[in-house]
């Protein structure tokens, strides 16, 4: 869970003041490596909140290993002074100068005011996705720059805003040439990974309740994006995925072909007679002895 920085802010802010004075200021070589690295990192698969007009916002400390940029690689840069035409900068290396430059400071009071911000107005501002793997963040509106100098140099938090996705999403439409996907949303409506309210229409793609938004478009983008946490986290998810197993979902294949057998299981369940299903006969009721 993040830092809530107006209970914990200033156990947040020391934790970045000690680390920063703390390391010695990596060489250029290892910092643009950090930067490079940090901008490639893979991408889960993220829906629309279905509820964005009334989404909540909060700041806190976050993680910035658990912070996507608002683009892929070095698109999120083309904003930074250091790429526009003429200058003669790369991307990289103008990220890598700007984390040479905090390192140098090693937390100066007013650098870093000017860096976050202030608790009403936070300079890095991100969305949210809370999920049984832990939040996950992704730059919003500002602060993909600050974000890759400081993770660049290993930071244990930053400051934020965030505006807090929490259960209700709307995903991508299910190809009507493919009943794959429709299945395989079946298969997770079944079994408690997500609730889907059109579930027999075209519009099951709309207004999905869930705690795993990443899972819900189809199996092989739901294959990817958990792999893809896992590794932005740190470690792999061990729990059940709602009442499947969390191994159900290293394979796309395997995930596709219990969605389409899913179907028939069903059905035979519904037909069996009422008289063999020992389980729903009603108990005879004993009385016990005054």
């Amino acid at each position: 869970m993040p830092i809530v920085a107006e209970d914990g802010f200033t156990g947040g802010l020391q934790l970045l003041i000690d680390h920063l004075r703390g390391i010695e200021p990596p060489p250029t070589s290892v910092l643009r490596e950090r930067v490079a690295a940090f901008a490639d990192r893979p991408r889960p698969y993220l829906p629309k909140d279905a509820r964005t007009a009334v989404s909540e916002t909060a700041v806190a400390w976050i993680d910035p290993r658990r912070v996507l940029l608002s683009r892929a690689g070095t698109a999120s840069f083309i904003h930074d002074n250091s790429s526009r035409p003429g200058t003669g900068v790369a991307p990289v290396d103008g990220l890598t100068d700007f984390a040479g430059r905090l390192a140098a400071e090693r937390a100066d009071p007013e650098g870093l005011y000017t860096l976050f911000g202030s608790l009403d107005e936070p300079m890095i501002q991100v969305e949210g996705w809370d999920m049984p793997t832990g939040w996950l963040f992704r730059v919003e509106t500002n602060g993909n720059h600050r974000l890759t100098a400081l993770a660049a140099l290993e930071v244990p938090c930053v400051l934020a805003e965030i505006r807090m996705h929490e259960g209700m999403y709307d995903t991508r439409p299910a190809p009507l040439d493919d009943d794959s996907v429709v299945l395989y949303r079946q298969l997770l409506h079944t079994f408690g990974v997500a609730a889907f309210p059109e579930l027999d229409s075209f519009f099951n793609f709309v207004n999905i309740r869930t705690r795993w938004p990443i899972l819900i478009a189809d199996p092989q983008s739901a294959v990817r994006s958990l792999a893809t946490v896992e590794q932005l986290i740190g470690h792999p998810h061990t729990g059940p995925i709602g009442t499947l197993p969390r191994q159900w979902f290293d394979d796309p294949g395997f995930l596709t072909a219990a969605a389409a057998h899913l179907p028939a299981h069903l059905s035979a369940f519904v037909r069996k007679p009422i008289t063999r299903r020992r389980w729903l006969r009603p108990r005879p009721h004993r009385r016990r002895p005054l």
